[in-house]
């Protein structure tokens, strides 16, 4: 079934659009193109750059006739605009997709888990982080074209008041003028060629008029007079070629079409007006000045998995100074700070940086507590235990020791659990693996089996108070 076209025409941008009501044919497509014309795919049409007479006869072929177009240059130019403004929306939510999807992945790394090498958590974990890396990278690449489009939006609007500012048709009317000049002159010269040569009788006179000029212009082309003096034509039919060669500039139907056509365009009043349209559309204010702020995600450390750094969740970490007491003038010490996240708890919940003491041996996590503005030293927690046993005690300790070694930890923790010379009890707390026992342990919570993102060990926390 054969396609129904109707064809139109716009004197605001001069040019011819087709509509049709199902997809082309191969042989009317390959027509269609190779005329000039191109696919909007958004407005579902095609449209030729210009107007010109071998369009014009595509066109009435086609549709018969050729119809004044339905949409101004402004309402077209709106339409775009909001076509580009529902793009930006579209960028912008998937912009904050991509940011919410690299914030969801950043949770693996919460609180500052470093990535344990030679750990079995070390493959998924540096996915995670490529998969983080390549989610915020989109989401800033959206983010960036999210300005771009708001801004070629507002170019469009201006572009097209610019288009019927009354300054910029003056100049298209100065340029119709210039164009239907030169079509003129062309016109004019031939008429002076053809009353020249009907004229010249004798082959001297031909051949002497072969290289002669007017107004400075050629009589005949080059090539042509080139032919006569090469001995390839005869004066006589020279003569009569260019006769009818300035005959036809005279009568050509297409240089008269195009003279019709610019005159037509400056003679109809309603070229650049239309009744009941509107020919200036509002500039909309669009905030594109700056690219939408995106959250910077801190990148992990990598550390060696010997490190044994699972982090404490912040929830679970809360929960454990609260089960230590209230704040108070006691040393508080955390003999395996990790990344701080206890250290970071008990800052929170009121304890004087000045209290609390962190050993951490690894030297990387050891500058990430000592960011915190508490007292770090950086040796191994056994070694540190039995430099300074029965030299100093601790009122309070909490703690989440290395898995493999907890006995062996808890049991120096143990050795420096002390008053101190305050009154009361002491305190330890300490996340442990759910079969550490202790006969002074009091089981305070067990935790589910997902606490950590990096293993999967069932832990509890318990306390230990001393008299």
């Amino acid at each position: 079934m054969t396609a129904t076209f109707t064809a139109t025409y716009s004197p605001e941008d001069n040019k011819l659009r087709l509509y049709a009501d199902r997809r082309l044919d191969a042989e009317t497509y390959a027509r269609v193109k190779d005329m000039g014309f191109k696919w909007a795919p958004k407005q579902e049409l095609f449209v030729a750059p210009r107007w010109t007479p071998d369009r014009e006869d595509l066109c009435v072929e086609l549709a018969d006739e050729i119809e004044p177009e339905f949409t101004t240059l402004a309402e077209r130019a709106e339409a775009k605009a909001e076509r580009l403004d529902a793009l930006a929306d579209k960028r912008q939510a998937q912009s904050s997709a991509f940011l919410r999807a690299a914030d969801d992945l950043s949770q693996a790394f919460h609180m500052g888990q470093p990535i344990l090498v030679g750990h079995h958590s070390e493959r998924k974990a540096r996915k995670t982080q490529e998969r983080m890396h390549n989610a915020m990278d989109k989401s800033v690449k959206a983010a960036k074209s999210v300005q771009y489009w708001q801004w070629k939006a507002a170019g469009v609007e201006s572009f097209a008041n610019m288009k019927n500012n009354p300054r910029v048709r003056a100049n298209r009317i100065k340029t119709l003028l210039a164009e239907l000049r030169d079509l003129q002159r062309d016109v004019n010269h031939a008429q002076v060629c053809l009353s020249i040569w009907q004229k010249a009788e004798t082959e001297d006179q031909i051949r002497k008029l072969s290289r002669a000029h007017v107004n400075g212009n050629a009589l005949v082309s080059w090539e042509r007079a080139k032919e006569l003096e090469d001995g390839e034509i005869s004066p006589k039919d020279f003569r009569t070629r260019s006769i009818e060669s300035a005959k036809r500039a005279i009568n050509s139907p297409k240089r008269r079409r195009w003279i019709d056509h610019i005159l037509n365009r400056l003679a109809k009043k309603s070229v650049y007006s239309r009744p009941n349209k509107p020919m200036f559309i509002p500039v909309q204010r669009r905030n594109s000045g700056a690219i939408p702020e995106v959250r910077v995600i801190q990148e992990p450390l990598v550390i060696d998995r010997a490190s044994e750094c699972h982090v404490t969740p912040a929830d679970v970490a809360a929960r454990m100074v609260d089960y230590l007491g209230r704040p108070g003038d006691l040393n508080t010490l955390e003999p395996s700070a990790g990344t701080g996240a206890l250290v970071s708890a008990l800052l929170a919940s009121g304890h004087s940086p000045n209290e609390i003491c962190a050993v951490e041996r690894h030297h990387k996590l050891a500058r990430t507590v000592r960011r915190l503005g508490v007292a770090v030293f950086e040796e191994c927690f056994l070694e540190y235990a039995e430099r300074v046993r029965g030299r100093i005690e601790f009122p309070r300790i909490i703690m989440n020791p290395p898995f493999s070694q907890v006995r062996k930890h808890m049991k120096a923790a143990r050795t420096l659990l002390g008053r101190n010379g305050h009154q009361g009890p002491s305190t330890l707390v300490a996340l442990v693996p759910i079969t550490f026992e202790h006969e002074g342990a009091e089981t305070m919570e067990i935790l589910p089996e997902d606490t950590f993102s990096t293993c999967r060990v069932r832990t509890k926390i318990v306390r230990i108070v001393a008299f």
